[in-house]
């Protein structure tokens, strides 16, 4: 059995024996931080970031689980309902005006557990997956050397990468299919790309797009296959309301 371990980094892994020698480094804290539940009845939200100020808007405790632990919501099991529900504005700042990415998630797990009191341990359970592989007739991402890297959202359905290793694409589709995918392709450049299709909650009216994986193997000549695999879930052992500013 996993032993409940606060604020672990994604991607940890470590061997049973070794965890009475081997503690979590401390993790950065916010300068100042203000955490107040949201409007219920205010539809905008957001997630920022910049020069060391950050800024998140009607945003669920789970999705801010998410980004501190570097997790995909569907990975996170535990906790009560309302980590789905209630909804929590948050004005901080950090001491170093650029701070990593690695930085800035920590300051996010520190703020939880001081606020949420969260406490949370990684384990890795056999689940269902995706394995992204190469189509008959090789893939279709074009190569490139472009320095601009991101991908962007261009409408529903439509989705544009530019200068992106496979990592990414990875991460986009799981986040589309709300399951794991695993890359099997061996696919180690960067690539642009076009991505189209119809998502499975209704389009409107006038769309018409073929499914997902229709469009992955045409577009971009990989294919999605349905497999068991190891899943890396992070576990919620204990959190509470929100606790005052």
């Amino acid at each position: 059995m996993c032993r409940a371990v606060r604020f672990l980094p994604a991607g940890f892994v470590v061997a049973l024996t070794s965890w009475a020698q081997q503690a979590p480094a401390p993790s950065p804290s916010f300068e100042v931080a203000s955490v107040k539940p949201g409007d219920p009845n205010d539809r905008n939200f957001a997630f920022l970031a910049t020069n060391g100020r950050f800024t998140a808007t009607n945003q669920t405790l789970k999705t801010l689980i998410g980004y501190a632990f570097d997790v995909r919501q569907l990975e996170i099991v535990g906790g009560p309902g309302w980590l789905d529900v209630d909804k929590y504005n948050v004005e901080a700042k950090a001491e170093n005006p650029r701070p990593t990415p690695a930085e800035s998630r920590g300051m996010y797990r520190s703020l939880l557990e001081d606020r949420f009191k969260l406490a949370a341990h990684q384990e890795t359970r056999q689940g269902q997956v995706y394995e992204l592989a190469l189509a008959k007739g090789g893939s279709k991402l074009k190569e490139t050397a472009s320095a601009n890297q991101r991908i962007q959202r261009l409408g529903f359905g439509r989705f544009q990468g530019t200068g992106v290793s496979i990592g990414p694409l990875v991460s986009l589709l799981s986040q589309q299919l709300e399951r794991t995918v695993i890359d099997k392709t061996a696919l180690t450049g960067k690539y642009d790309f076009n991505l189209d299709y119809t998502p499975d909650f209704p389009p409107p009216a006038d769309f018409a797009g073929p499914s997902l994986f229709t469009a992955v193997q045409e577009q971009l000549g990989l294919k999605l296959e349905s497999a068991r695999g190891a899943v890396q879930f992070l576990v919620i052992d204990h959190i509470e309301k929100l606790s005052e500013n």
